[in-house]
Order: C-alpha cells, then sequence, then structure tokens
C-alpha cells in the first residue's frame, strides 16, 4: 500500500513538472564577457528565448523577435541583432555600468524589461587603433 501510494505520488508530481515545462520560457539576455580596446566597449552575450531579427521602422512586431539595445549608466548606447556580440563606439573617457537589453523590431523595450546585470567597464583612453579621436 506504501509502495503504490509513493508511486502514485512521483507520477503527480511528474504530471505538475511536465505541466510547468510546456510553458515557453521567457526570453533571457546576460553579458558574458566585455572587452576595452580604446574608446570602444565590445560585448559578448547570450541571448536565449529570442529570435535576433534586425529593426524596421513601421513594421509591426512579432513575439520574441528583434534585437538588443546596449546602455552605458542609464544612456542608450547602441544596439545589435547579433546573436552573440556588440559593439559600442566613441564612449568618452570613464567608468560606465553597461547593461543589455531585449528590444522589439520597432526598437521597443519589451516590457516587462528583460535585461542583463550591468557590468562595469573603464575607458582609459579615448584611441581607437592607436590614434587620436576627436
Amino acid at each position: 500500500m506504501a509502495r503504490g501510494l509513493a508511486v502514485l505520488a512521483l507520477v503527480g508530481l511528474s504530471a505538475v513538472v511536465s505541466a510547468c515545462g510546456s510553458r515557453p520560457l521567457r526570453p533571457t539576455i546576460r553579458i558574458l564577457a566585455s572587452r576595452v580596446i580604446g574608446a570602444d566597449v565590445i560585448l559578448r552575450v547570450k541571448v536565449t528565448g529570442w529570435t535576433m531579427a534586425a529593426p524596421r521602422q513601421g513594421s509591426v512586431p512579432r513575439p520574441r523577435t528583434g534585437q538588443w539595445q546596449i546602455f552605458a549608466g542609464d544612456r542608450y548606447a547602441g544596439f545589435s541583432y547579433e546573436p552573440s556580440y556588440g559593439i559600442i563606439t566613441g564612449l568618452p573617457i570613464g567608468t560606465y555600468k553597461v547593461w543589455v537589453a531585449l528590444a522589439r523590431t520597432d526598437y521597443s523595450l519589451v516590457y516587462p524589461l528583460i535585461r542583463s546585470q550591468p557590468i562595469t567597464v573603464h575607458v582609459t583612453a579615448n584611441r581607437v587603433y592607436g590614434a587620436e579621436t576627436e
């Protein structure tokens, strides 16, 4: 009798887990690595549950499709629709909290906001490839 109840409990638990697993997971984005070269910051990211697509003004956004935007502090710094990397160019010398967030093909951020944890980057020179920038 006890063994039968244990089997029923396991079957019931697996049904609950299966039901929970059938819902699509919320998309995610996180920064894996960064590299500062002169005034540029190169980011390597991991995006899950999201299809990359170039921005298109005026088009109706498809669900779970778009780009990711890059922020330095609270300021927009660029975007990428590459699945694993993006670049911020021409940052002034300083220390920045950089984070990324998913956006639709119409440039609008996903709400509620789907964003990474911030990372700190230090831009120590406004040189690009050994030449002064203005």
